[in-house]
């Protein structure tokens, strides 16, 4: 694991990580601009989220890349209502399903594909996901 700090932010980078992207290319034989399109809309997704955190004050404190994908984490968000905390995990699923609609309506119909699919994979009701987090938040 690499770890390094930017603005007060620990960032970390696990071999996992890279070690997915390059299985992705060898298994699916897919064109490098497949894949950035695809590391392009998980980075947008994670943008979502960061930007409702700033929204409701709430920075980040980690940025975890790792097999998974792309995890940021914040020591605050237990303190904020549950409206907010379901928009903050709602926001990157809310990019990529943007992201889809203009991809389609401009004829990218991979990326828009590429984009309903991170959507899609996203709203699963996993622990670790957007999707099973909002499921525990309704739960609450």
């Amino acid at each position: 694991m690499l770890e390094f700090e930017i603005t007060g932010v620990r960032v970390r980078l696990y071999f996992g990580f890279f070690a997915a992207v390059m299985l992705y290319l060898y298994i699916g034989g897919r064109t490098g601009a497949c894949v950035e399109a695809a590391l392009l809309s998980c980075l947008l997704h994670e943008l979502g989220h960061l930007s409702a955190m700033l929204l409701f004050g709430c920075p980040p404190r980690r940025v975890s890349f790792y097999a998974g994908g792309i995890s940021i984490s914040t020591r605050r968000i237990n303190r904020l209502g549950r409206g907010a905390r379901a928009v903050i995990l709602s926001a990157g699923c809310a990019v990529n399903l943007l992201l889809a609609a203009v991809s389609y309506l401009l004829g990218l119909y991979g990326a828009a594909q590429i984009n309903v699919t991170l959507a899609a994979f996203n709203l699963l009701p996993l622990p670790k996901l957007d999707g099973g987090r909002l499921l525990s938040l309704l739960k609450e």
